[in-house]
This record gives C-alpha cells, structure tokens and sequence, in this order.
C-alpha cells in the first residue's frame, strides 16, 4: 500500500472508494469541508458522493463516490474533532482492489481539529492529497519535510506516477562498456532523480540491483550519489563481471516486480528483447519498466510499441543533464 507523503498530490483513476478513518472514537466527530462549508457526518448528513460504511470505537469507514460529486464542487476534505489526543490516519481503497493508498498516523490533541485526507478535481480527473494540517495553521511548504537533496525535486518528480505505481526500484547494467562511465556525473544525478521520484511514490528506501553484484538499499535521508560510488567502488576492486546478458537480468528483475513496481533501469542501449513479449510480461506483473539509455542513442528512442508500461528515456542525450532535467525528461513522456 502507498503512503503518500505530506502534500503529495496523488492522481486517482477509479471513482468508488472506501475510505476508512482510524483511531476514531465515538466521540470524535468526522467533518466534511465542501465549498468553505464544514459539515459534521453523520446518519442526517446529505452529501451524494458520501455512504456511510460502519463505525466502531476505534475506525469510521465510508464510501466515497467521486462520479456523484456536483459539478460545481472542485474539492472536498476530511477533518477530524478529536475528543482525546490520540493517533488518527487514513486508509484509501478502491472497489477493485487496484488503488491503495494510506497515510502516516498523527496524534492530534483533544479539541483541535486536523484536516486529514483532501480530493481535487481538475480537468483530468480527481486526485487526493495527505494534509495533517491543523485548522487556523499555516500549511508546510511542499517539499518541507524531505531531505535537503530532494527538496527542490519533489514538487517535479511527484507528477509521475499516474496512479497504479507503488514502489520503485533500480537497475544498473554492468559490464566492460558501463563500468568505466558509472561515476560519470550523468549517472550520479540520474540517481538522484529516481530517489526523488521513488519518494514521491513510498517513503521507503530504494533499492539499486548492481547487474547480478549484488544490491544496496538506500533510505530518503541518504544521499544516493554517495552510496553509488561506494558501490562502484567495491564491485570495481572485485573485479567483477556480469555472466549473464542485460536482457535476461532485465528479465528476471521484472519477472520479480509486484503489482504496482516500477523498475528504472540504467542501460548502455534500449533494445536488444522482443517488445511485445516484455510488454506482456510487464503487463502481467501490473508494472512498469523505465529504460534510460545512459550512452548517446543514434537516431532516437526506438517504437518500444507505444505501452506505458514500457517506455525509453535518451537520458544521455539532455543538452543540460542534471537530476532536475532528468525528472522532467521522464515527467514529459509520462
């Protein structure tokens, strides 16, 4: 389940939801916030886009029904009275079992009021947006909250993920052609975007597989960049080298993927595997595959047959490369 990080902007593309409130007590009061007007939910409240579930002394649960919404109505929110201070959080849930979302608990003190959990409509749709705000405070800039090495990222990196993306990891291909270039610059903030956009989607570390060396896991507080030459370092004094072939290890990594995993591969060239069979594969696994061709690629990104699921980035190409154009390269192919 994805944990959306505080002000992150998160797209939706189902439109029924359970939405289930924890560490609600019966005398908490659950308010609905709908064009400035806060509303206490309860049997007598009437909002068409809203069914109330089930209620015990500990979670409030209802149906949200983004399709019922008035057409004049952009926004909603949830807030939470709470009655005693304790930890609340939310759980987001579509019918189909396909979208999952959730954020970190936060306590909130007796007779304040936290907006917890925000939906946004605009011309494409709705998304939803953690808050943990308190009512009468000022909201934390976005970004705030992460490390300083992602911070400026963030705001860019988090327009990515359409909405079925739950985790990300890495991919580096090693061999006598890359090995020599894995220190470049190029690489060093390539890395540093794909942190920033595997934040975006999980606060958890990311996880880089080195071809078949080995694989390092990397927290949001770390600097990728820095554990990367370690890593380069290490399997340089090895003496390693790869015994199997880009392609099967790319293979095996996505074989490997869990519904909603996004791979981000680092490859000396885009192609070399029968795209029709990857994308099938690929969509299978309900993930994705992002090919950055990290060496200049003659002639453009090959037709890798037009899935989101399968797409090419001629990362090597960016006439100003750093982790920002990186980001915005992906972002402009999303």
């Amino acid at each position: 389940m994805a944990v959306l990080a505080l002000n992150q902007l998160q797209r939706l593309t189902g439109n029924q939801f359970v939405a289930t409130f924890t560490g609600v007590g019966y005398d908490d009061q659950l308010v609905i916030s709908v064009a400035g007007e806060d509303v206490v939910f309860g049997d007598d409240a009437t909002f068409p886009f809203l069914r109330s579930h089930s209620r015990t002394n500990s979670e409030f649960r209802l149906l949200v029904l983004t399709e019922l919404v008035p057409a004049d109505v952009q926004a909603f929110s949830f807030q939470i009275h709470a009655s005693v201070p304790f930890t609340r959080a939310w759980l987001l849930n579509d019918s189909m079992g396909n979208e999952n979302y959730q954020n970190y608990a936060t306590t909130i003190e007796a007779g304040k009021t936290v907006e917890l959990l925000e939906f946004v409509r605009d011309d494409s749709g709705w998304s939803i947006r953690t808050k943990n705000q308190a009512i009468g405070e000022v909201a934390p800039v976005i970004g705030e909250g992460y490390p300083e090495h992602l911070r400026e990222l963030i705001p860019v990196a988090r327009g990515l993920n359409p909405g079925g993306w739950s985790y990300v990891e890495a991919f580096i291909e090693v061999n006598e052609v890359t090995t020599p270039n894995l220190l470049n610059p190029l690489y060093l903030d390539a890395l540093t975007a794909t942190q920033a956009i595997a934040t975006t989607v999980k606060l958890a570390p990311v996880q880089i597989d080195y071809a078949t060396y080995g694989s390092t896991s990397v927290p949001m507080e770390t600097r990728i960049d820095e554990v990367h030459r370690a890593q380069v370092k290490a399997l340089t004094a090895a003496g390693y080298t790869s015994t199997k072939t880009t392609v099967e290890q790319l293979l095996s990594k996505v074989e490997a993927l869990k519904p909603g995993g996004v791979l981000v591969a680092y490859v000396n060239t885009i192609g070399g595997f029968d795209k029709n069979d990857l994308i099938q594969l690929l969509e299978a696994r309900e993930a994705t595959l992002l090919l950055l061709a990290m060496r200049t690629v003659f002639g453009g990104v090959p037709n890798l047959g037009g899935s989101s699921r399968l797409r090419g980035f001629a990362v090597a190409d960016l006439a100003s490369p750093n982790a920002r154009s990186v980001v915005e390269l992906l972002r402009s192919n999303s």
